[in-house]
This record gives structure tokens, sequence and C-alpha cells, in this order.
């Protein structure tokens, strides 16, 4: 054997033991996460639960997955053995969503209306047509809703914005529905359909890249994502239920069928609506294909309709979760706090600074959307670039922005793992600070300074390779090769 391929070897056998290490620490992390997550019960007071700990936990987390990300990956990129490597990964990252079965949600309580709406959607109610507190309050006297009323235990009593009707569309419904079909109002059973989404998801990863003869072993940029992993298994978000119709029409795109394309992505905007902001990137190879345009924004729009037609024929006022959110939410938005200021400054003919803030910022999102789509596709690189390009803008300039929403682009990472994007995973976690914060009455301006801890790492780090120059074209591997 030459004296090259001992050096190989060596180098391979460094490589696994540093995934190994890697891997490991980071199912101590989330091994953490489900032995402390007893401190953060419902019935606890937020005051006294261990929130600086818990962040600092998650934001060591976030480090060890960026060491992965911008230098053990890279060294892995020529290993002998890719396989065993990219087995190994997907191995740790099964484990810890798997540990985090029957842990407390950490901060979050948004299970609480997935576990109800489901229980509605399984007996064939309209969950947009009651809101949980007019229930409780038994001005509802349907005799299927007073007996899951009766079934669900604290579950109707502990949904956030209890006096609103549900927000989320037919497909999370869905979701929601066949957790309550394995076991009604049970938190695990939801987690076991979650799981399920993403190994979906990872699938779906794992074959756009083989479509881009990209390494495998980049899906670890979303299997082990701390955000990913912490909000999907411990806090039960529903972004998996988007995730794989959105990659689903991702991968269809490239296999160029955009009618079916279209149809997918019209059930990812059936589980959230800004999905519609991709529609764009799926119809622009059509311009010169009239026919089969009308075909796919036909098909998408007509299913798109009927998704939503139970959601529309109920009254959309604002006790509707739908109308409360597009007008009035707004969450630890640097960006929408700078909309916010220069809206202000605007004299005050039509609308207050904030509802011109959200009109900016709808603004601003479309334009870059229309934007992105200005070009002919490159090809299927630059089709998942214009996917990321609209997911980013959505996080990014909207006037909510909470960790889970990270999961709309960290698929797209995988191939395009831009470093100001990925600086999310560390600072994302400053989030749940707040509720500390809150909680003691700490001053408003610190909860502000707090906001641009969060953002303004990651909007410099963006700005900078913008204006460097030092991000790649859509065909060119943003990571370099190890060497």
């Amino acid at each position: 054997m030459t004296r090259q391929s001992w050096s190989h070897k060596a180098d391979d056998r460094s490589v696994f033991k540093l995934w190994i290490l890697s891997g490991a620490a980071l199912l101590c992390c989330a091994l953490g996460l489900a032995a402390a997550s007893s401190q953060f019960a419902y019935e606890l007071e937020v005051a006294s639960r261990p929130i600086f700990l818990f962040v600092a936990g998650y934001m060591m987390a976030g480090a060890v997955f960026l060491a992965v990300a911008w230098f053990l990956v890279p060294r892995s990129l020529t290993a002998t053995n890719p396989l065993s490597l990219l087995m190994l990964m997907i191995g740790f990252g099964l484990a810890m969503r798997v540990v985090l079965f029957g842990s407390v949600p950490v901060q979050e309580n948004d299970y609480y209306r997935y576990l109800w709406d489901g229980a509605l959607t399984a007996h064939g109610i309209n969950p947009w047509a009651y809101s949980p507190q007019a229930i409780i309050d038994g001005s509802v006297v349907d005799p299927t809703i007073v007996m899951l009323k009766a079934q669900a235990g604290p579950v109707l009593e502990r949904i956030n914005y209890g006096d609103l009707r549900s927000i989320y569309p037919a497909v999370s419904q869905a979701a929601f529905a066949l957790a309550y079909t394995i076991k009604p109002f049970s938190l695990e059973a939801w987690r076991g359909v979650l799981l399920v989404l993403e190994l979906v998801t990872l699938g779906l990863v794992l074959s756009v890249l083989s479509s881009l003869n990209r390494p495998l072993i980049w899906s670890c940029l979303y299997w082990w994502n701390p955000i990913v992993i912490k909000e999907v298994m411990n806090s039960s978000h529903m972004e998996p239920a988007l995730m794989v119709p959105l990659l689903a029409a991702l991968v269809l795109c490239i296999k160029a069928r955009p009618v079916a394309a279209s149809c997918v992505a019209g059930l990812a905007v059936a589980a959230k609506v800004w999905p519609v902001l991709i529609l764009p990137a799926i119809w622009r190879p059509l311009l010169q294909q009239p026919t089969r345009l009308v075909a796919a924004v036909a098909s998408a729009g007509l299913l798109v309709l009927a998704l939503y037609w139970p959601i529309i024929a109920t009254q959309l006022d604002q006790s509707s979760g739908f109308v409360a959110f597009s007008t009035g939410w707004e969450r630890i938005s640097a960006s929408f706090l700078i909309l916010t200021a220069t809206a202000s400054m605007i004299p005050q003919f039509l609308l207050e600074p904030g509802s011109l803030a959200r009109l900016m910022a709808a603004a601003l999102i479309v334009i870059t959307v229309l934007l992105s789509n200005r070009k002919p596709v490159a090809g299927p690189a630059d089709t998942v670039q214009r996917f990321l390009i609209a997911a980013s803008a959505m996080l990014l300039l909207s006037p909510v922005q909470l960790p889970w929403y990270f999961i709309w682009i960290a698929p797209f990472l995988c191939v395009f793992p831009y470093r100001g994007l990925l600086l999310m995973t560390l600072t994302f976690p400053l989030y749940y600070a707040f509720f500390k914060l809150t909680a003691v009455g700490v001053d408003e301006a610190w909860l502000l300074g707090l906001v641009w801890a969060m953002w303004l790492p990651v909007w410099m780090v963006l700005a900078f390779d913008w204006w460097t120059g030092k991000q790649q074209e859509p065909d060119t591997p943003v990571l370099p090769a190890a060497t």
C-alpha cells in the first residue's frame, strides 16, 4: 500500500472521529434538553424557569453545528467512504430526535391548538368556525364539540390566543387529524407524525442533492440543525407538514414537471400561506409555453381555492386567526422596526405607521421574489436558489420572526449554505431570553437591544458576503472542497 493511500485512510479515520465527536456533542445537547425540560412545565411560573441556562445550551449546540457546517463538511467532501459517513450522520440525527419524545415543550404551547384542531377535523367539524374561547364559554352547543371538550382535558384551556379561530389551513389540519386518529389529544402521537414527515423531508433533500450532483453529506445542514431538531421534536411545531409538499414541488421542478409541481405547491400553500411566493419560480420556465402555463396556474389556483374555501366561507373578521395575524401581529423583527420607523416619518393620510409598514414589508417581499425571477432559469440549482430567496425574503422581512420559521430555509441551505443565514442557528436561541426578561420586568430598551443582538450579526454577514462577492454562482458549490 502506498504512502498516499495510508495518508487517505488516516485522514478518513480522523474525519470519522470528528463526525462521531460532533454527533455525540449534539446528541448530549438533545439529551440535556430532554432531561431539563421538566423544569418548563406549563404550571411553573416563567420567572422560575431556567431559561437563560436553556438559551446557553441552545447556543452551544448552534456553535457545534456551525463548526460542522463551516469546517467539518468541507473536510469530508473527499472521504473515500461517503456512504458510511452519510449513514453515521443520519443515525445521529435520528437519535437526536428520538430522545426528545416524552420531553416537555420548552416555552412553547402551539401544539395545544394542533391537538384541538385535529380532533375537530377528524370528526368532520370545520376547525375555522369556532374559537376555543367560544367553546369554553359554552356558546357552542354542537353535541360532538361538547363531547370533545369533555375529552380534551387541559388541552382546550391552554390554547394560545384562544379568542381567535384557527390560522392553520387544510393540509396542516389533515396532519393534525392524523395524529388524533392515532391517539386522541396525544402530543407523542403528533410527534410520531412529525418524525415521519421529517424523514420524508430528509429523503427529499437527498433527492435534490443527488439531482444536482452535490455530496449527500450536505444534508447534515438540515438533519443536524439544532433549531430544526428543537423546534420540531421538542416544541412540536407543524413546519414539516409544510416542508414536505414544498420540497416535493422543488423535486418536480428539477425533473421538469412544472404542472405537477404547481399542484404540489398548491398543497404547500394549503399548509401555510407564504409558499405562494415560490409559484413564480415554478411558472417562470413556462412563459414561452402559454398552454402549459395556463394549465399550471389553473391547476394550482383551483386546488388552493378548493382547500381554502371552508376558511373563506367562515366570517373573516378580527376573530379569524388569518385576519389577526396579517393585520396586527409583530414579533422580534429588526427589519420591521426599521420599516415602522420609516413609515412614522411619512404623513399619516390614510394609514397609521404599523399598517403602512406592513404594506412596505409585503411590497419588499414581492419585489424581491419578482426580481429573482426576472431572468430565465439557468438550471436546476438556479431553481433551488429562487426557492431559497422566496423563503428567505419572507423570513427576513416579515413582521413576525420566530425560531421555527428558520425551518422554511433550512433544507435549501444544504445546497446554498450561506454563512449569514446559517448564523441564525447561533442567534435565534436568544429569542427565548425574551420570556425571562419580560417575566422579571426588564426595561423595554434591553428587549430592543436583544432584537438587534439577534439580527444585526445576520444582516452584517449577509451584507459582507454580498459586498465582497464571496458567495458563488448558482452552479458552483458554496462550500469549498477539502484540500
